[in-house]
């Protein structure tokens, strides 16, 4: 069972979903139309949601739907 969320900054700027707080290399899918599984990465600036064919990457935003990846699905 996955833990789903809304993606937002929390009272210390960092990126969380239900309590879950994120950093770098974190597995975690967003549903940006449909539910893709990527990777949390950092561009120098901020936080980015980094797709699997490791070239696109994302600026987190809130208010995005984001859940735990099941166990059983590894990167890429």
């Amino acid at each position: 069972m996955s833990m789903t969320g809304i993606l937002r900054k929390n009272e210390i700027g960092r990126w969380e979903y239900a309590d879950c707080e994120l950093t770098c290399g974190d597995l975690v899918e967003l549903n940006i139309g449909a539910w893709i599984r990527g990777r949390i990465e950092h561009n120098g600036k901020d936080y980015c949601f980094l797709a699997p064919d490791g070239a696109t990457a994302i600026p987190l935003r809130e208010g995005l739907p984001a859940r735990m990846p099941a166990r059983k699905r590894v990167w890429p």
